[in-house]
């Protein structure tokens, strides 16, 4: 079975408190955008998981998050076969703050579940998603959502698709835990307006894009746009008149909704071309696709 593993943006994101565990809670909404990786799930007559890609530096181990769905779920719901195969095709920036190694869990968790006969969100598989990491839950669900606590209580709203987006991965890998360690949580959090919560239950085909933009957030953005290529990366975005440049997670990853996709499409072109930017012009989508 072949899938897409879809990215996914942070509309909004803040740090609510921090648990008795260390971790934090925080309030978001995510997206999930056609910026996707190809995931490919076969049952094997070897015994064990074996899992590819065409990044040599990615770890196919325990390591891997694809690889620890693939055990889990077999630990779980036993399996069709004596083994899996699993073939990652990468095309997610690693550490950008898009969920790439989330999103091919959690869809290595669906191609399975579909295999198997079992409900996507049957509340083994949530279960299963959240031991994996705090963004796979997301991605179970995708397209739009609300996610709260430690990022696993996910709320889906009604799913934007087709609103384009300029998205730029500066040349700098973030760590998470660095970027959870050193953020401020705030002692008056932002809660996610209504307004922008009335903004997103419209239908689609009436947001009005600059509004969206106004309300976009995310508290790690004073934290990471202090990183020289970051701050390089937007102060270029916005001398091309990209207003509203918002961060995605813990970063790197930079974007801006857009009303036209010419223009995006352009925008990434020169992005790419001229200051050798890792750009994309993509747009907001649903979540599950077939290949």
């Amino acid at each position: 079975m072949k899938l897409l593993s879809l990215a996914k943006l942070n509309l909004y994101l803040e740090i609510i408190g921090r648990e008795s565990d260390g971790y934090h809670q925080i309030e978001s909404i995510m997206q999930t955008i056609s910026l996707s990786d190809r995931v490919e799930v076969e049952p094997s007559d070897t015994p064990g998981i074996f899992v590819s890609s065409n990044l040599p530096s990615l770890p196919t181990d325990e390591r891997n998050l694809a690889y620890k769905a693939a055990k889990l779920f077999i630990e779980k719901f036993g399996w069709i076969s004596e083994g899996v195969k699993i073939i990652l095709e990468k095309n997610i920036p690693l550490a950008s703050g898009m969920g790439g190694g989330s999103s091919n869990a959690a869809t290595v968790l669906i191609a399975m579940a579909i295999m198997c006969g079992i409900d996507i969100l049957n509340s083994f598989m949530l279960e299963i998603a959240s031991r994996i990491g705090c963004d796979v839950p997301f991605f179970l669900y995708g397209g739009t959502a609300i996610a709260r606590g430690k990022g696993t209580e996910i709320t889906p709203l009604p799913p934007l698709e087709g609103i384009p987006v300029l998205v730029v991965v500066p040349d700098v890998e973030v760590s998470t835990r660095w970027a959870y360690k050193n953020i401020v949580v705030p002692l008056y959090p932002f809660r996610i307006p209504s307004i922008l919560l009335n903004i997103l239950n419209k239908n689609n085909k009436i947001i009005d894009i600059k509004e969206l933009n106004r309300f976009l957030f995310n508290r790690f953005a004073s934290l990471i746009l202090k990183i020289p290529k970051v701050k390089e990366a937007k102060d270029i975005l916005e001398s091309l008149g990209v207003e509203n440049v918002a961060l995605s997670g813990s970063g790197p990853t930079l974007f801006s909704l857009q009303e036209d996709k010419e223009k995006c499409d352009r925008l990434a072109k020169i992005l790419r071309e001229k200051f050798n930017l890792r750009a994309f012009s993509v747009e907001l989508a649903r979540g599950l696709i077939h290949v």
